[in-house]
């Protein structure tokens, strides 16, 4: 029984290279049930913004800093 599964690409907007090149990749291994996930450049992210989605414990601090 040979069991389908799901791929993620997670992919840049500005990267067509290598979207394209991944999709190629995707196909010689006869992988067509995939979805393309389009990205958002963390870089581009104010702290202001990212704080809201960083991870905090129950006393409210971030474990990772």
């Amino acid at each position: 029984m040979k069991k389908k599964f799901q791929t993620y690409v997670v992919n840049l907007e500005k990267d067509i290279l290598r979207k394209k090149s991944i999709i190629k990749q995707l196909n010689k291994q006869n992988i067509s049930n995939y979805k393309i996930i389009k990205a958002i450049d963390g870089s581009k992210i104010k702290q202001k913004q990212l704080s809201k989605f960083i991870y905090k414990d129950y006393s409210g601090k971030n474990k990772w800093y």
